[in-house]
Parts: structure tokens; sequence; C-alpha cells
């Protein structure tokens, strides 16, 4: 996901927020269409093959509080993330309440029970993806270049953007990344 998310960022500024939202959303319908598959074939190689995928959709996921705060003046930035947080919880507790009646759906079809809920996933993904594909204009780099002139910053001319080697030089940022290496490493322990 680390280096996923850094691929997404560069992403972002080429292809713009909403077509990098995008190609996550098709990596995550590609990941989660994979585990199924995997599931079915009995396949460890292709489970991991899709879980790689999703886990760059979730990367590229996770960088929407970015574009939210990006998108609000500087006193309202923290209330945009928060909503795309609660955003995320929300889903976090109905996901796994889809578990059953995606796995009843998939014996439905005369598949494995285990390959239902990723097929709910598949269909999450392509729902987000349209909604982001349809809903999300203008372009938030655009309304994000606008925001930053009218209140100074990187984008508003007020100071360059640094370099990535600078910033993985400051200790705060040293012990940040640790703190989420770490907070990720005992999640999924």
């Amino acid at each position: 996901m680390a280096l996923a998310a850094l691929a997404w960022g560069r992403a972002m500024d080429r292809l713009g927020r909403r077509g990098a939202l995008c190609g996550g959303l098709v990596c995550g319908i590609a990941g989660a269409a994979t585990v199924g598959a995997a599931v079915v074939a009995f396949s460890f190689p292709l489970m991991l093959l899709g879980m790689v995928f999703m886990g760059a959709a979730n990367s590229a996921l996770q960088l929407g509080r970015y574009v939210a705060a990006e998108v609000h003046p500087p006193p309202e930035r923290a209330r945009a993330i928060s909503n795309v947080v609660i955003g995320g919880t929300v889903g976090a507790v109905l996901g796994p309440v889809l578990v059953g009646p995606g796995g009843h759906a998939a014996q439905r079809l005369g598949l494995d029970e285990l390959s239902g809920p990723y097929g709910v996933s598949s269909m999450l993904f392509a729902l987000a993806l349209l909604v982001v594909f349809v809903r999300l204009r203008p372009e938030p780099r655009e309304i994000a270049r606008a925001v930053a002139a009218l209140h100074g910053g990187p984008r508003g001319g007020a100071e360059p953007a640094r370099p990535l080697a600078e910033i993985l030089r400051r200790p705060a940022t040293v012990v940040a990344i640790a703190s989420m290496v770490f907070a990720h490493a005992v999640m999924f322990s």
C-alpha cells in the first residue's frame, strides 16, 4: 500500500484526482474479482495477486481524504477529512454485514460460498466508480488550485513544493512513517 500510495500520488498530478481515484476503483474491481476467481479455482498465487490489486485500490482511496482537504479552505480541512474517514468507518461496519448474503448468493450460483463477499466487493467498487466518474465534477485538482490561490500554499504560488527526498529527511516524517508501519503491523498481526 505504501508504494502504491506514492504511485497514486504521482498519478493524481498527471491524471487528476478524479482520474486517479477512478483508476484505484478499477484496481479494486479487478482485485476483488481476481480473489473471487482464486477462491473458486483454489489458487493461492492468484489470490495473492488479487490482494495486491485490492491493496493498491485501498491505497488510492485512502488518498481521497487529502483530495477532500485540498478542495476546502484551511479552517474547513479537518472536517472534510473527518467526513471521508466517517464514510470509511461506515463501510467498515456495514461491509461485514454483507458477507453472509454475498456467500449465500455465490452458493445459489453454484460457486464457493467464500467467493461471494469478493463478488459483493467488486460490485461496490463498480458502484463507487460510477459515482466518482459521474458525480466528481469539476475536477478536484482545479478546485484545489483555486483554493490554494485564494489561501496561499505550494499550489497557490506562496512556496514551491518540496522534493520527496527533503521531506523524508525530516525527523517528524520518519516518526510518522514508523508510527504507521507499527500501527499496521499491530492491526494485521
